[in-house]
């Protein structure tokens, strides 16, 4: 029982806390006060199951303490000091809600007395509020970490339920993805399973906004007996009702308050299911197993994917794609680095597309892919954003594609095969024997920009496309793209890109 003393004479205050240890090791005085503004702020800030104060103390009285407490609606309880002279005091003090009083000098039986009729008071308090609990909400509580008092939940448990919460017990957990319309459907195939397991008592809890689900199982059934269950009678029934990401982790625990530690290891290792299947219950002896590899990016598919979407030769990425994802199944690697690399491939390709075809990219961007390759747990909720992605950019690229007058078209090839050299919009429009102005405003209105700024903006681009797939000096990029002053080049990559060359291949490339 935690105990708090407001008490303005320390040596008063000192002989209340001398005796409290004298009666009861389980008795602890928390906090002291030497009057009721301060008792207020200690007892707000540590919650005590007892105060006792004294009625009389400057400042802030016991009574006027009390009415403060209550109206702030603390039900703390308090019992009072007082003296022969203080009588009727005391008898206020029981009208607002005191539960008793001592008179002074205070004795040791005293004490021991009001002590236990308290701690017998709470005990009865606490059975009250605990005689409507399920087993289900206890388990929930202690779940969400609500539980005041775990060896009061335990005996709660044995004396009402027969559930012996000393002993070790099974833990799973059932990950699926949007099933909030069946979550009858997946309790009657559960319930199915946990049957057949005569004598073992189980419940089954919603946990997380309806995408998983807790079963505890206490009983003297073998751990491997209820992994074979769940894994050749539940998983199959899910997988045979559509329940495609369907997962299942399973561990033992040994004590009743490690519940909710246990819970959090075991939602972690799901993510395992990617490199264990999804057809396997997860366990942590299976993870044990494992021998792990060292995860490296395969440089190779990042620079062809480079070099394809900078060629915006979009029918190879999907070859690419699946090159990069049947890499990551090569050996078995950590699932945390197979996500971080999905996610970094994934936004590798996003950030190209916005680069080199912003209408593209505007048209198939989603804000919240990476997070759903971040929250995956399958490798099918892995693989689909990107997949997905792939394809969205196949049906856009071609919606995106604008028609072109044949003069622009002809200038657009110009640039595309001439990018390097010199070319002056007077050149081309000498050579298609058309005005410069003509030319310039046809330009300027079909692409929407100028020509000077097209053909700057395409040297550049295909400048980033070298800095990313060769290891070539500055001055040879800039040469290769039509800057024969790699000064100037610079100059015109960091207005473009907001980075120079040097700090582009730092960034991008590392």
């Amino acid at each position: 029982m935690k105990i708090v003393t407001v008490e303005d004479e320390i040596r008063t205050r000192k002989g209340i806390n001398n005796l409290v240890s004298k009666i009861n090791t389980c008795y602890k005085v928390i906090g002291e006060a030497e009057d009721g503004l301060e008792g207020i702020r200690i007892i707000e800030q540590l919650s005590p199951d007892l105060v006792i104060a004294d009625i009389k103390m400057p400042n802030m009285d016991g009574l006027d303490m009390l009415r403060e407490l209550r109206k702030k609606g603390l039900k703390v309880k308090i019992v009072f000091l007082s003296g022969y002279a203080d009588f009727e005091l005391a008898q206020k003090a029981i009208k607002l809600g005191a539960c008793d009083y001592m008179l002074k000098p205070i004795t040791l039986e005293d004490m021991k007395n009001t002590l236990e009729n308290v701690e017998r008071d709470l005990q009865a308090e606490k059975n009250a509020r605990y005689q409507f609990l399920s087993p289900e909400s206890i388990f929930q509580s202690i779940i969400n970490g609500n539980f005041v008092d775990i060896e009061d939940l335990k005996n709660l448990l044995v004396l009402k339920y027969g559930i012996d919460a000393e002993r070790d017990f099974n833990l799973a957990i059932l990950y699926m993805k949007n099933t909030t319309q069946k979550q009858e459907l997946i309790k009657q195939i559960l319930t199915r399973t946990m049957d057949k397991f005569w004598g073992m008592k189980y419940f089954i809890i919603e946990y997380t906004n309806h995408n998983q689900i807790v079963i505890l199982m206490f009983g003297d059934e073998s751990f491997t007996g209820i992994e074979s269950a769940l894994r050749d009678i539940t998983l199959k029934n899910f997988h045979a009702q559509d329940f495609q990401n369907a997962v299942i982790g399973l561990s033992s625990v040994k004590k009743l308050e490690d519940l909710n530690s246990s819970l959090t290891c075991l939602v972690k290792s799901l993510n395992w299911s990617k490199v264990i299947g999804k057809e396997e219950v997860i366990t942590p002896l299976k993870i044990a197993r494992l021998s792990t590899s060292t995860f490296k990016n395969p440089e190779k598919i990042f620079q062809d994917t480079i070099k394809t979407i900078y060629s915006q030769d979009y029918s190879k990425l999907e070859k690419h794609v699946n090159g990069f994802i049947s890499y990551c199944r090569t050996e078995t690697y950590p699932p945390e680095k197979v996500t971080e690399a999905f996610i970094y491939y994934t936004a590798s390709i996003i950030s190209l597309l916005k680069d080199t075809n912003y209408e593209l990219y505007t048209g198939i961007y989603k804000a919240n892919i990476l997070e759903d390759i971040s929250n995956s747990i399958t490798w099918q909720e892995t693989t689909t954003p990107l997949l997905d992605l792939v394809e969205e950019i196949k049906v856009k690229c071609k919606s995106c594609s604008k028609s072109y007058s044949m003069i622009v078209n002809r200038v657009l090839n110009i640039i595309k095969d001439h990018y390097h050299k010199g070319l002056s919009l007077e050149q081309i429009s000498s050579d298609l024997h058309i005005t410069p102005e003509y030319l310039s405003s046809v330009f300027n209105k079909e692409v929407g920009k100028n020509y000077t700024n097209y053909l700057t903006e395409y040297r550049i681009s295909k400048a980033k496309e070298l800095l990313m797939t060769t290891d070539w000096k500055i001055y040879k990029v800039a040469e290769e793209v039509g800057y024969s002053d790699s000064k100037y080049f610079c100059a015109v990559f960091k207005k473009t890109t907001g980075f120079s060359p040097g700090e582009y291949v730092q960034i991008f490339k590392g």
